[in-house]
């Protein structure tokens, strides 16, 4: 029995392409709801459609990358900012008023600014929590590779003849004592 149309369906490359045809339609409503309510702000035809693409981007990327990172960050900051846990709850209630303002089920202005604050700083609190806590662990990983570094560097100061290598000169010094091939060649 062929399972090859099983294992696409299945398969990371369908998932990975069904959530990029999610974020671009996400993208489009955010892009709809935000040149819909910039129209009375902004004027201009070119600048509404500009802040409306950008903000659209902002919005979307912000989505992608909060899903990513989610288990990292819960990881990184602990159990101190629960709104984590419930990225996906919050996610999808900000989704589904995006629809709602967008059809015009619910109309009024004032809620419709509301929401595109809210939903703005929500995606701003998450991208700057992610680059916060990428940034630590970066900074962890430099940390541990130059550690790694000097101990290597370490070791090749204090390496014996047998191509063993120590931290310190008294490790060193101790196999020293017990290698027989230092013994040979001190002795030769």
């Amino acid at each position: 029995m062929n399972l090859s149309l099983e294992n696409k369906i299945t398969s990371l490359r369908l998932v990975t392409i069904l959530m990029l045809f999610y974020l671009l339609g996400y993208f489009l409503k955010a892009f709809f709801l935000f040149d819909k309510s910039f129209i009375e702000l902004i004027s201009s035809p070119i600048a509404r459609t500009i802040t409306s693409v950008f903000s659209s981007i902002v919005a979307s990327s912000a989505l992608l990358v909060a899903y990513v990172h989610k288990d990292q960050l819960e990881k990184i900051i602990g159990t101190k900012y629960k709104v984590f846990k419930y990225l996906p709850l919050v996610m999808f209630l900000f989704d589904v008023m995006m629809m709602l303002l967008i059809l015009d089920v619910i109309k009024s202005k004032v809620f419709r600014l509301c929401f595109i604050s809210v939903l703005y700083a929500v995606c701003g609190l998450l991208l700057i929590s992610i680059f916060k806590a990428l940034y630590k662990q970066e900074e962890v990983n430099i940390k541990q590779a130059k550690a790694k570094v000097e101990q290597k560097e370490a070791e090749e100061k204090h390496k014996c003849v047998c191509g063993v290598g120590f931290p310190t000169k008294k490790q060193l010094s101790g196999h020293q004592g017990r290698c027989k091939i230092y013994k040979e060649f001190k002795n030769n």
